[in-house]
């Protein structure tokens, strides 16, 4: 209950929200782009690559 009335004196809040929403965003459509052009450039035999498993976690 504190925190939010913190956050609404505070304006600089919703901007800094906004901007690390937005950093997390591109983040995601990065990882999502590499492994996708990563599955299909080479595609192993002995199943789902492990560094592809950690990209798509990160």
């Amino acid at each position: 209950m504190l925190m939010a009335l913190r956050i609404e004196n505070n304006p600089k809040v919703p901007v800094g929200l906004s901007l690390l929403l937005a950093v997390q965003m591109f983040c995601a459509v990065f990882f999502l782009t590499d492994v996708i052009a990563d599955m299909g450039e080479s595609p192993e035999s002995a199943g789902f690559p492990f560094h592809l498993v950690i990209e798509a976690i990160a």
